[in-house]
């Protein structure tokens, strides 16, 4: 014979009451267990982070290397002022004297901007791409 216990349910349908994962006696001692892994699972984490002398610390981060080319020809005003050295002055400069009839096709192009002098177009020559309608111009952007 079955040891099942058997129960109905409100609407008339009778249930196995042995029918959970875990025994309703062992379900104290598998929550107790549960909660020391998680425990020492928390514990293990920080542990290693202070051996390693890693501790997480906004301050000390390191500087996270620009890895951004902008396209001069189509480039808005808040991307170009993401530039280094580029605020949203030169920017909005730099939208204002763009020709559609003649793109910036070269690194020099750029020196026809008020405040654009060698030096800042030598800052900037490794974040800008000059593409034009056809792709990018025969130009790299460099500067000597």
């Amino acid at each position: 014979m079955d040891n099942q216990k058997t129960a109905t349910t409100p609407s008339g349908d009778a249930t196995d009451e042995d029918s959970s994962l875990i025994h309703k006696n062992q379900q104290p001692f598998a929550m107790a267990l549960l909660a020391c892994c998680l425990v020492l699972m928390a514990w293990f984490v920080i542990d290693q982070r202070i051996r390693r002398g890693r501790v997480i610390d906004i301050d000390d981060a390191g500087k996270i290397a620009w890895e951004m080319k902008v396209n001069v020809n189509e480039a808005d005003v808040s991307e170009l002022a993401a530039l280094p050295g580029v605020g949203p002055v030169l920017a909005q400069a730099i939208v204002d004297h763009r020709d559609p009839k003649n793109p910036y096709r070269t690194p020099e192009d750029l020196l026809r901007v008020p405040g654009i002098g060698e030096t800042k177009l030598g800052q900037l020559s490794g974040f800008l791409l000059f593409m034009v309608d056809s792709g990018v111009s025969d130009h790299p952007a460099t500067v000597d």
